[in-house]
């Protein structure tokens, strides 16, 4: 995500979680769509950088721009990871807005 204007997670799902106790269906925040997506996004992370060289695996697992730059991952598995993550910022920001309008 782009660390503009992004949404802090913990107070989202927090807020969601005491709005699922006002009578909503939600038990935890592992019914939210976006966690799970969110979750499915750090497996797909974790398996692009498993090809990695060992001295960059931890280092680069958040910055696959420039893992693409320095040719130690595909464009194409960073354009599928980004366009998760967008998804996952879009769907954070209406989950943010939808809490504020339930308050």
């Amino acid at each position: 995500m782009n660390g503009v204007n992004d949404v802090n997670i913990v107070n989202v799902l927090n807020a969601a979680n005491s709005q699922s106790r006002k009578g909503a269906d939600m038990k935890s925040h592992k019914d939210l769509d976006v966690w799970r997506l969110a979750v499915d996004l750090a497996t797909d992370v974790y398996e692009v950088t498993k090809s990695f060289p060992k001295e960059e695996q931890y280092g680069m697992d958040t910055q696959l721009e420039i893992a693409m730059r320095v040719n130690v991952t595909g464009l194409e598995s960073l354009q599928r990871l980004q366009a998760t993550a967008i998804r996952i910022n879009q769907m954070l920001r209406g989950l943010a807005r939808s809490v504020r309008r339930e308050e």
